[in-house]
């Protein structure tokens, strides 16, 4: 039942150019391990291309945001999908 459930969501809530390419968590096939694989390699070209000894890297943990999230606004943007939307709210 889940899995069934769960493919149904997903046509829903991924079609194409939803996400972003650049969003690796949250997205089948993709990991956050392979965004920071991305990452070091993006670095490495970066110190070939030019050799500097200086790298700033900033990350932000976002793994708690959705326990305080507004629900009403983060469906919000789904409203745009029109009838697709109200189908996915009918067959849940």
């Amino acid at each position: 039942m889940g899995k069934i459930l769960l493919k149904r969501l997903l046509f829903y809530l991924n079609p194409p150019d939803l996400l972003p390419k650049e969003q690796y968590g949250f997205k089948s096939e993709h990991s956050t391990i392979d965004k920071g694989l991305f990452i070091s390699q993006k670095i490495r070209d970066a110190h070939n291309l030019k050799l500097t000894h200086h790298t700033v890297g900033t990350f932000f943990d976002h793994s708690k945001d959705f326990d305080t999230v507004w629900r009403q606004k983060l469906i919000k943007p789904y409203d745009s999908l029109g009838n697709r939307w109200q189908g996915l709210a009918l067959d849940l």
